[in-house]
């Protein structure tokens, strides 16, 4: 029986799918749902906060959202107000894969959703993506999301 859920959001639109099809599951199994975002220390820029602005104006560009407390609290809010019975949201920086197997084993989650890509394609291709090593070292049943969820039926 699943009971606690994790999904992991990046901003990408894979993510927002993820966290789509794990509020669905949440609600069907009557689960918490965990909001996770891993800001990948790999990945930090530096402190200028009109490098910041930028960076977050060339990920909306590209379709994602630059995730913030305050989004995350909003999908807080929203999982709350669509019947999930508790959702709680956690940010951490380190490495985004081993932080997510990390927050896993602490909540003692039962499944991890994750999107199949992320914000950053190229590094996924190059050094394998946060998804591939979340899949392939998880202690429990992992699944991705590729595809728009409608409800109980996959818009392909």
């Amino acid at each position: 029986m699943i009971s606690k859920i994790l999904v992991a959001m990046d901003g990408s639109q894979s993510s927002v799918r993820a966290y789509e099809y794990a509020s669905f599951l949440a609600k069907k199994c009557d689960a918490i749902l965990l909001i996770v975002n891993i800001n990948d220390t790999f990945e930090r820029m530096s402190g200028n906060i009109k490098e910041r602005r930028e960076i977050a104006k060339l990920i909306e560009a590209q379709g994602g959202t630059a995730v913030t407390i305050q989004s995350l609290e909003d999908y807080q809010s929203q999982a709350k107000d669509s019947g999930i019975k508790d959702a709680k949201v956690s940010r951490r920086e380190g490495n985004a894969a081993a932080e997510l197997l990390l927050i896993a084993d602490e909540e003692k989650a039962d499944t991890i959703v994750i999107g199949s890509t992320g914000l950053n394609t190229a590094k996924e291709f190059l050094l394998g993506g946060v998804s591939h090593k979340v899949i392939h070292h998880a202690k429990i049943y992992p699944r991705t999301s590729r595809s728009k969820w409608k409800g109980m039926k996959q818009e392909v």
